[in-house]
């Protein structure tokens, strides 16, 4: 058993280093037959976004619900983003918010917050969505830190976070800079000059 699990591990952290996605896809693949729900997970995300393989969402949807019936909260979450889209999978508010409130992740308590800012599968609560983006936030979750900013009625507030999200990286943050500074919205003047830096950052990012 001690043999196995080091072997997984060992094609787990040779998968991450590879630059390949087939050969990331093989080895995955090994170290899922070996019992590894990193790999598994990892399986599923791949064939999620067709990855060294050819798309098929019900089959990433199997590979999520292997390694999450084993509790690995990263399927946990995919899982529940599956199911909050309709994505290989009949679409399922109830279910996706008891997956990631299962999961617990920084990217769960995004999620959740996403679904309570909507009212997918509860009561819509902008309150509880602010407090869980705040938490998936602190956990270095950037689009979590986007997702606040969205419902930030204050707009100088809502400039600083979606300015601090788009500079950790958060392509939606600079997509919403360029229209913001394009249009002349959230109390600033028009600026194309900015509008077009934020559109080529985001560009940059793809």
């Amino acid at each position: 058993m001690g043999n196995t699990q080091s072997s997984a591990e060992e094609l787990c952290a040779r998968a991450a280093a590879c630059t390949e996605d087939e050969e990331k896809f093989r080895m995955y693949e090994q170290a899922s037959a070996l019992g590894s729900v990193v790999a598994t997970t990892w399986l599923g995300k791949f064939y999620e976004e067709g990855r060294g393989v050819a798309v098929d969402m019900e089959h990433a949807v199997e590979l999520y619900t292997q390694a999450a019936n084993l509790g690995y909260k990263r399927a946990l979450n995919n899982l529940g983003y599956c199911y909050m889209h309709g994505m290989g999978v009949e679409l399922n508010y109830k279910r996706a918010v008891e997956l990631f409130q299962q999961a617990g992740t920084g990217a769960a308590l995004s999620n959740l917050g996403y679904c309570y800012q909507q009212g997918y599968g509860v009561e819509k609560s902008l309150k509880r969505a602010r407090e869980l983006f705040s938490q998936a936030a602190a956990l270095g979750i950037v689009q979590a830190i986007t997702h606040l900013a969205n419902i930030t009625e204050d707009n100088t507030e809502a400039l600083r976070l979606y300015n601090r999200a788009a500079e950790a990286g958060n392509k939606d943050a600079m997509k919403i800079l360029a229209d913001i500074y394009t249009e002349g919205n959230r109390g600033v003047k028009k600026d194309i000059a900015t509008a077009l830096a934020w559109h080529q950052k985001e560009l940059s990012n793809q």
